[in-house]
């Protein structure tokens, strides 16, 4: 997936102050893996677990990012998932260690399932959040999602890399 971003009322160039170019996404995913129970494992820069509020475009949790990361782990009635990056935005400066933990689809009915996840920010001052996430299927032919989340120190981000220096 290509990006080409030019900021309104300058010459198209593409680059310097002008605006710019880049690969959002390119990655390799190995899926349906026997010794990861129909588990996948991907490498590369992806939008991975993007969650959002479609109307105001906001993603409230999103383990996206430049690493690597095992998805859907299946265990009886859930599913684990593990990514591990180091850039989660075009605009982040530094490389910083990121480890995301998911549990999925953890089903509390036939309408109800429950997703948890942590998020772990290995830096000098380290962060870390927490979301957990229920969603009801089949309400108005559509679905609600009720969320929770906690962050802390660079953690703040919630589903991204916060302020490394909180």
């Amino acid at each position: 997936m290509v990006q080409f971003y030019n900021d309104y009322g300058k010459s198209l160039k593409f680059s310097g102050g002008s605006g710019y170019t880049r690969m959002n996404q390119i990655y390799l995913d190995w899926t349906n893996i026997s010794f990861l129970n129909g588990g996948n494992f991907w490498a590369g820069r992806r939008y991975y677990n993007r969650n959002d509020i479609n109307m105001s475009d906001f993603f409230y949790w999103n383990e996206s990012g430049t690493g690597f990361g095992i998805d859907h782990y299946k265990l009886d009635n859930f599913a684990l998932s593990y990514v591990f990056s180091r850039k989660d935005n075009l605009f982040q400066d530094k490389y910083i260690s990121k480890h995301d933990f998911t549990v999925s689809d953890v089903k509390l009915s036939e309408r109800n399932k429950l997703n948890f996840g942590v998020s772990y920010i290995d830096h000098d001052n380290d962060g870390w959040a927490f979301t957990i996430q229920n969603i009801t299927s089949n309400v108005f032919n559509g679905k609600n999602t009720v969320v929770f989340q906690y962050g802390e120190g660079s953690g703040v981000g919630l589903g991204y890399t916060g302020d490394v220096s909180l």
